[in-house]
């Protein structure tokens, strides 16, 4: 076979390949502009030689630049990775549609299955849950014992149903108790009755008990039993079966651990179920979407269906393997599973957006047509479990289509075939011939009973006996076998890797230009006379304006990682490259001193004045801040996003010079030109910080709080080691908080853990404390009643008072942390677009008078004050800022009303980072000052820096101080549905214009700018800060965004609401930003706990109803 290849005659695609079309397009430029002073165009013409050689070198770069892109980023050599993301992180979404929610549950080891059902009563938005628990023993309420009556010398086994986990009798079951008694309700030998039609049998017990906290109590239950194995003759059989079973019944051993009576196993069977329950439900709160909620949980109930039948077999058949197959054949038809994919199984018929899309799963691929039904079933026939018994005849386990030879098979046939069903062991139907109709009923799902099922086997004409355990058994080995095989993992698809190419290495031109010219690296002989060597060089003079272009864009190529970067730093786009290998360059370069430079250490300075000059010509700061403005639009509209109506704002204000009065118009434009470029290089930081948080802000576009960790990264730490992967969670500063106990096999088990603790460690009751040598160390479980701790402190403790201590501030800082960092996307993404620097729920309103300190300026009189900055309340912490102006008056209160309007001017001028200048008044001097806008001084950072780098860092403090404190921009949003009065008598938001007040609404609450006394009845408004959001170009564009970035299905409202005047009283009724946001805060920061309990947070949802329904009253008059 020939596997030569073959030389293409076509032109190249790229025109920048196509060395001939290159020479001819130069050949009709030389034609063009020297028709008549050039005309000898021949190969030997000097001038032609130059050309083909341009044309070879641009030939070259265009070879480089048709290089597939993989190879292109991995021969970046400006050290900035590629910013691509894989599928699984770039195409998953949360939750959005009942199947996504279904498959998050279902991803949960606790969860076998889950329905979710839309409430149909107002207001809309509420979700009930209806949960099959993977535990099964959990989803059913029956308990199987075995009795063995002497007198009739064998085992019955008994099934006994009791009330479910979640029943209100169940209540007092659903933590640890020690039972006392069991006793009948009835008297001595009628403890049993018959119900009617059936074979079940039903009594009252009285059940003694005492729990771990509390006085004892007595619990009536109801019990039910039926006798699943064959009696010969019920009559006489039962007198001796039921005084057995309530011996059992009544039994309570010794309350251990290991305690198999039935109230025992009925208490852990309870106590189970809520411990589960509880996990779920802190689990999927996670995952709530903006005006949704999770309003009720429920567990499925189970319908037992039974399958009667007499069935012939031919000899040989292992009758308890064929019973097993046909079981688990039917159990998989009536309760179907939900059938996990591995990614590879998958790409092979589906396209990875396909693949990916919905909900990120642990646990692997659960595609849509995989889902098991959301309806479940009605009806079961006859027919179809006739078909399923059929089918397992053979090894095929197909359907009967033609006449067989039934010699040759396991199953001859099949007669007498009938279904039942069962509720709380009580038949419902019985020897249903044609189909089986279920009760309807959304909670009872149907699964069948092997116990109650009733097969019988002939062999050759006599019956055949078989073990039932047995077949147990095997179907259970079945279904676990099963299990293991569906076990996968979530996989992700790599990123295609390129080949490394040297795309920076440049060849020169004039290396391969024939060496008569003298330019290459052979230069020329010594005995060149001197003006030889001078127009030789002059050439090279010629040549290196062409060099340094064609070497920029081999610079530019080697450079795309960085050039296609969101990097807020990078201060460059267009990337030259110095040639100091081209022949005698440094006789070309005029800032490189021939007589008394060292030209190994030019080379080696980066900021020499030829790279100098390289850059500046390359592009100015103008046109840098242009291209990379650009360039990060250009990104932004990959993921659909733009910011041009934040940019249109900002250059507006950044248009307008304050006191421009009388100024002279090119100081004017200058300014404006400083200040344009300014906002060009904040919108270039703002811009860069959107895409960093883009992926999550678009997965998680619907979600309302989330978790804390799944919202700042940082607070999560995660390390692999040789035994597995530990976590810590920590607080804002990085210091731990709290660890797991032990090492968990993935980073993905990590975070579900370290979620779960966020939550559990808000609620001092899922505390405990244990040993640590001579100390006490803190632990968090999941109930007070488990023995196992998932979390604990990093710290120990001398005594238990200092374990408490530890406790209340930790539960202190992580219920601060939820507050802070569990911003819905919807928040996070307005932060963004409306250029709000901390990307916290932080308070907005702080005390002037608490961090800024009025002191006298000497000498006194005349009286003369200044001011300072602390850093924390009360004048403490590290002193930030003095103040450089002298605040005169007559009397002392005057002087200090002039020092406060003063702090007010550095509060404004303290947010923009434009305003901070550091000079170097001397060497190894550098100092941090905040100037007005005519250039005066008005405050200091009142420490000298060594450093320009320490003095930055100083600034920076500065200005996140003034920022998060002082400049209140902030805002909070409420979804009306969480304020929805649980019970009657709770305050209802009323609102006039809809009857509906709850349902998809948000209410978004500004800070207007103003401020007034809400004590005196109309008084007057005051400016305050924030001073900008009183512009109404900035609150169309706040408008703006807030409905652009709110789900179209949600109703936003707007409120700009007054602040009260610091000093002046804040009442719980006032309609001001100051109360709302301590009625907020001080309702999210119980809703966001751990299991919020009714009785806590009811006056606090009430409180916020109420102050919210006054601003709207007030904002309507």
């Amino acid at each position: 076979m020939n596997d030569a290849t073959p030389i293409i005659v076509t032109p190249p695609a790229m025109k920048s390949q196509d060395f001939s079309f290159l020479r001819e397009e130069g050949m009709q430029f030389l034609r063009s502009v020297a028709a008549e002073s050039w005309t000898d165009h021949n190969l030997h013409d000097p001038g032609i030689t130059l050309l083909e050689a341009f044309c070879y070198a641009i030939t070259e770069m265009g070879l480089r630049s048709g290089m597939d892109m993989r190879d292109l980023i991995a021969s970046d050599i400006s050290g900035h990775q590629q910013e691509l993301y894989t599928a699984a992180e770039i195409l998953p979404v949360s939750p959005i549609a009942l199947r996504d929610f279904r498959k998050v549950l279902i991803d949960h080891p606790l969860v076998q299955n889950a329905w979710l059902f839309p409430l149909s009563t107002e207001p809309r938005g509420r979700l009930s849950i209806l949960l099959e628990f993977a535990e099964n023993d959990l989803n059913s309420n029956t308990f199987s014992i075995i009795v063995h009556p002497l007198p009739l010398g064998q085992d019955y086994n008994i099934d006994l149903a009791f009330p479910y986990w979640d029943d209100a009798d169940a209540g007092p079951f659903a933590e640890d108790v020690t039972f006392t008694g069991v006793t009948f309700d009835m008297s001595s030998g009628n403890e049993w009755n018959q119900i009617e039609g059936s074979d079940a049998y039903f009594a009252r017990i009285n059940v003694s008990y005492q729990p771990a906290v509390g006085p004892p109590g007595v619990r009536l239950l109801w019990v039910v039993a039926q006798v699943t194995t064959p009696m010969d003759n019920p009559l006489t059989d039962l007198p001796f079966i039921l005084p057995e079973l309530s011996a059992r019944v009544t039994s309570i051993i010794d309350n251990s651990p290991t305690d198999l009576a039935l109230v025992h196993r009925f208490n852990n069977r309870v106590r189970d179920a809520n411990n589960a329950m509880r996990v779920v439900r802190r689990y999927l709160k996670d995952y709530r979407n903006l005006c949704e909620d999770f309003f009720d949980y429920k567990a499925v109930r189970l319908q037992e269906v039974a399958v009667s039948a007499i069935i012939d077999v031919n000899p040989g058949v292992l009758l308890e393997d064929l019973l097993a197959d046909i079981f688990f054949a039917i159990d998989r038809f009536i309760a179907p599973v939900n059938h996990l994919s591995s990614l590879s199984d998958l790409l092979s018929t589906h396209a990875p957006d396909a693949i990916f899309e919905g909900p990120s799963m642990d646990t692997g691929f659960l595609q849509d047509g995989a889902l098991s039904t959301t309806t479940l079933p009605d009806v079961l026939y006859t027919s179809d479990i006739l078909r399923l018994i059929l089918q397992q005849r053979d090894q095929r386990g197909t359907d009967i289509v033609q006449r067989e030879d039934v010699s040759a098979r396991n199953i001859t046939a099949v007669r007498n075939l009938s279904l039942a069903n069962y509720l709380d062991n009580r038949p419902i139907t019985s020897n249903a011939r044609d189909c089986l109709h279920l009760v309807e009923s959304q909670r009872h799902i149907p699964r069948l009973s092997l116990t109650k099922s009733r097969i019988t086997f002939f062999r050759s004409g006599a019956e055949a006996t078989y073990d039932l355990q047995r077949v147990i058994e095997l179907v259970q080995g079945r279904k676990a076998a099963e299990l293991l095989e569906e076990t996968t993992m979530f996989e992700d698809i790599p990123l295609p890797a390129g080949e490394q190419f040297a795309t920076a290495d440049y060849y020169p031109i004039q290396n391969d230009l024939p060496l008569v010219y003298g330019v290459g690296e052979a230069g020329l002989p010594e005995t060149a006379t001197a003006e030889r060597k001078a127009l030789a060089l002059q050439l090279k003079g010629y040549l290196f304006f062409f060099e340094q272009l064609t070497a920029g864009l081999a610079g530019q190529l080697s450079n795309i990682n960085a050039f296609f970067s969101a990097d807020p730093d990078l201060e460059q786009t267009l990337f030259p490259q110095p040639l100091y290998h081209l022949p005698e360059i440094q006789k070309l370069i005029r800032h490189f001193n021939l007589q008394s430079g060292n030209w190994e250490n030019f080379q080696q300075d980066a900021d020499n004045g030829y790279v100098t000059a390289l850059a500046q010509s390359a592009e100015s700061r103008e046109q840098f801040l242009a291209r990379r403005n650009r360039l990060l639009n250009h990104l932004l509209a990959v993921f659909g996003e733009d910011m041009y109506d934040t940019a249109a704002l900002a250059y507006h204000k950044a248009s307008i010079v304050p006191d421009s009065m009388g100024m002279p118009l090119d100081v004017l434009l200058a300014r404006q030109a400083e200040q344009r470029n300014a906002a060009s290089r904040q919108m270039i930081r703002r811009k860069s910080a959107f895409l960093h948080d883009l992926p999550a802000l678009n997965r998680d576009r619907a979600q309302a709080y989330g978790n804390l960790l799944w919202r700042t990264d940082r607070l999560l730490q995660i390390q692999a080691t040789p035994a597995g992967f530990t976590w810590a969670i920590t607080d804002a500063g990085g210091t731990a908080l709290l660890r797991g106990v032990t090492p968990e096999v993935s980073v993905m088990a990590c975070r579900r853990l370290a979620a779960e603790v966020s939550s559990l460690a808000t609620i001092a009751g899922n505390y405990d404390t244990i040993p640590a040598g001579p100390d006490l160390r803190l632990i968090i479980k999941r109930t007070p009643a488990d023995t196992q701790a998932i979390a604990e402190s990093i710290a120990t403790f001398a005594s238990p008072a200092l374990a408490a201590t530890r406790r209340d501030n930790t539960i202190l800082v992580i219920t601060g942390l939820w507050v802070s960092f569990a911003l819905t996307p919807l928040e996070e993404r307005l932060y963004h677009m409306l250029g709000i620097a901390i990307k916290e729920r932080r308070t907005v309103v702080h005390a002037t008078a608490d961090y800024f300190e009025v002191f006298d300026q000497p000498p006194n009189p005349p009286i003369r004050k200044r001011f300072r900055m602390w850093e924390r309340p009360l004048f403490t912490g590290a002193e930030l800022l003095t103040g450089q102006v002298d605040y005169t008056a007559a009397t002392d209160p005057l002087a200090i009303a002039a020092a406060q309007a003063g702090m007010q001017t550095v509060i404004s001028r303290g947010t923009d980072i434009s305003n901070y200048e550091i000079t170097n008044p001397a060497a190894n001097i550098f100092r941090v000052l905040l100037l007005a806008s005519d250039g005066t001084v008005l405050a200091r950072a009142p420490l000298d820096y060594a450093t320009q780098e320490l003095a930055k860092e100083a600034l920076q403090r500065i200005l996140q101080h003034i920022f998060r404190l002082f400049s209140m921009q902030g805002f909070y949003l409420i979804e009306h549905l969480l304020l929805f009065p649980v019970t009657t008598g709770g305050t209802a938001l009323n609102m006039t214009e809809t009857p509906d007040a709850y349902s998809f609404q948000i209410s978004f609450v500004f800070p207007s700018g103003y401020g007034r006394d809400f004590s005196v009845p109309a008084s007057p408004r005051v400016p305050v800060q924030p001073e900008g959001w009183r512009d109404p170009e900035f609150r169309k564009l706040a408008e703006q965004q807030v409905r652009k970035a709110c789900p179209a299905h949600i109703m936003p409202r707007i409120l700009w609401v007054d602040s009260a005047l610091p000093g002046t009283p804040v009442a719980a009724a006032d309609a001001s930003f100051t109360n709302f946001e301590i009625q907020y805060r001080a309702w999210l920061s119980a809703y966001l706990a751990d299991e919020p309990q009714e009785p806590v947070i009811a006056p606090l949802r009430d409180q916020l109803a109420q102050v919210l329904v006054n601003i709207y009253t007030a904002l309507e008059s």
